[in-house]
């Protein structure tokens, strides 16, 4: 019975588990919609009118917009820039602490040695 009890229970954490990445996955999905469509948005008023003169060299090399698909990638690639360089912020706080930690106790123990060879002396005197 206990057996059945804990099978339960790991079916239960491991369709928990691939549902809370769907979760996310939908959620970044769709902010990433929204942040396009509000790019678009704001890009669109901006065009210039169709009848206005191109230069040459625009006429030349015509240039095609972006798929929705290379955004994506794009977007994706930026993304992981920004967790690789915010983990890499996180590592280097947590190394600054620990130096900070370790050369404030050396300071203590110098300036304990000091005072106890000053303390030796003047009882000496």
């Amino acid at each position: 019975m206990l057996k059945l009890i804990m099978l339960v229970f790991l079916f239960a954490l491991a369709v928990s588990f691939a549902c809370g990445y769907g979760v996310r996955e939908w959620i970044s999905r769709r902010r990433r919609n929204e942040a396009r469509k509000k790019f678009y948005e704001k890009h669109s008023k901006l065009q210039t009118d169709a009848t206005a003169p191109k230069n040459e060299i625009m006429a030349l090399t015509t240039r095609r917009e972006p798929t929705i698909r290379e955004l994506d990638e794009r977007l994706s690639r930026v993304e992981d820039r920004i967790a690789d360089v915010a983990s890499e912020i996180e590592a280097f706080r947590d190394e600054t602490r620990s130096e900070f930690v370790i050369t404030r106790e050396l300071l203590e123990r110098k300036f304990e040695e000091a005072q106890n060879s000053n303390d030796g002396r003047a009882l000496a005197n």
